[in-house]
């Protein structure tokens, strides 16, 4: 084959090329679906303490016990939402004072008048629940929110050992409740 007959061979086929690719359509149509947007929600959780600490407690003999209620409501609106309760304590007596966390219904800030048990989440010294559970991840789970508004009540029952742990001492304590996605 000469040059001049390869030069024509894809001359040609150029042309067929460009013509294929440029045939337009008479009609043609568009769309645009609606414009889109994004927006977070909220993880929030409420307990009718008020910021009121559940115990305030002095003079307590051995075998003292004191109970007291929180309900704990998930008011945020991005469900499902894993709420889990964590506990810090000081003191010297922390590890003289027994702890049980029952979950259930009913019940106020306050009073424990109708709380009906659900379950109990721990029992153990205050000390042994501020080490088991000491943050988010490491939080004694309480459940799973599957919508706003749904509550449950945290009974909180406390006693004085009878052990030299808890003679002429003194701890603090505060439950926190966390909610996350």
């Amino acid at each position: 084959m000469t040059p001049a007959l390869i030069t024509g061979v894809i001359t040609a086929a150029l042309l067929a090329l460009g013509t294929m690719s440029t045939t337009r359509a008479a009609f043609n149509a568009t769309t645009t679906p609606g414009t889109s947007s994004w927006g977070t929600g909220t993880v929030s959780v409420t307990a009718n303490a008020g910021g009121s600490a559940l115990f305030t407690a002095t003079n307590l003999a051995t075998g003292a016990t004191n109970t007291n209620c929180l309900v704990i409501t998930y008011t945020g609106s991005v469900t499902p939402a894993d709420l889990r309760l964590w506990v810090s304590a000081t003191g010297t007596m922390a590890s003289g004072l027994d702890a049980v966390l029952d979950l259930g219904t009913g019940g106020s800030a306050g009073s424990c008048t109708g709380f009906v048990k659900s379950s109990t989440l721990a029992s153990d010294s205050l000390a042994n629940l501020a080490s088991s559970y000491s943050s988010f991840a490491t939080g004694k789970a309480l459940w799973t929110a599957t919508a706003t508004g749904q509550t449950r009540t945290l009974r909180v029952t406390t006693t004085v050992r009878d052990e030299s742990a808890a003679s002429s001492k003194a701890a603090a304590a505060s439950i926190t409740i966390e909610a996350q996605t």
